[in-house]
């Protein structure tokens, strides 16, 4: 094999390795995924580990991770119910509740605000300008639907109480 071959199959040994670990990483659910600092101190550390460039790895990761995304949204769209907006409702943290189903935490606030609140969704931009202002467009008990004013109000006395 000349060196040119050899080369050519090195880089596609290293590719290999790297998507697996991106793979490995996802699918496993790991901390740095929910944690953006941490996720870019890995990205660096991971980048010099497999000599392979980090712009490169942090797009060949989301890449990745965007496929996992869809490829799972649909399971935590038919558990949103039973499962994320029932442990929401009952304390559970956004953040824990993306760990529990490897989802993507923006992507889950989306998802149970479209379910517990009252926004008006058939307004175009509505759920995006709540997230983007949320102390504007959500500070209300009000915009929360009544069947989940509960836990909210339960929430908000806990605060008060840690607050005095």
């Amino acid at each position: 094999m000349d060196n040119y071959n050899r080369e050519e199959s090195d880089q596609i040994d290293q590719y290999s390795r790297v998507e697996r670990w991106c793979k490995d990483q996802i699918n496993n659910g790991s901390d740095f995924l929910f944690d953006p600092v941490l996720f870019q101190s890995t990205m660096k550390a991971t980048s010099r580990e497999f000599n392979f460039p980090l712009e490169s790895l942090q797009s060949f990761f989301r890449s990745i991770h965007i496929k996992h995304i869809k490829s799972t949204s649909h399971k935590v769209r038919n558990n949103l119910q039973t499962k994320y907006i029932k442990d929401y409702v009952q304390g559970k943290s956004i953040i824990d509740l993306a760990k529990d189903a490897n989802f993507s935490p923006a992507l889950l606030t989306r998802r149970i605000l479209e379910e517990v609140t009252n926004i008006d969704l058939t307004k175009k931009g509505a759920l995006g300008t709540a997230l983007k202002n949320p102390f504007e467009e959500l500070g209300s008990i009000d915009i929360i639907k009544q069947e989940f004013r509960k836990s909210e109000e339960e929430w908000q006395q806990q605060q008060q109480q840690t607050d005095r």
